[in-house]
């Protein structure tokens, strides 16, 4: 029996997730596809890898927030609300903080962080009896920085 999936969400079962088109990202999307869940993938890169019909994937800049909403309206409209968001996506610099420049310090919290609160927002203010299950991802890197970062 296939369940219905959304971006990082599933209706029955709808699955979203960001950063969905290599590593990690495309772990997870392979293991819910082999779980009969429909799945979108929001990123700037198609999937290296050919997926079940059950993976739908739509190309999203998360450094845009209007291609953000865009992308999140089209799969309401075509799919329906998520059930699961899976926020994966991230960039990273190799420069230290004093020699990232500001629009590279924007970036980061623009798809790090903001895209996140973006997408959550879009899809709650649809969401009455429903229920929205959302998972984030987060890197070592976090707590503990490689030297020179």
């Amino acid at each position: 029996e296939m369940t219905s999936s959304l971006v990082g969400s599933e209706m029955c079962i709808r699955d979203r997730i960001t950063g969905g088109s290599n590593g990690l990202g495309i772990e997870i999307s392979k293991l819910l596809v082999e779980r009969h869940v429909n799945v979108v993938v929001l990123d700037k890169e198609e999937p290296n890898e050919s997926i079940k019909d059950n993976l739908r994937f739509i190309r999203c800049d998360l450094n845009d927030e209007k291609q953000l909403i865009k992308s999140i309206n089209e799969i309401k409209s075509t799919i329906g609300l998520p059930t699961i968001l899976i926020n994966n996506a991230a960039i990273r610099h190799s420069e230290t903080l004093l020699d990232l420049s500001y629009t590279k310090i924007k970036d980061l919290f623009q798809v790090n962080t903001l895209a996140q609160v973006i997408l959550l927002k879009e899809i709650i203010k649809d969401i009455k009896d429903s229920r929205l299950y959302v998972v984030t991802m987060a890197s070592i890197l976090g707590l503990v920085s490689p030297s020179h970062l």
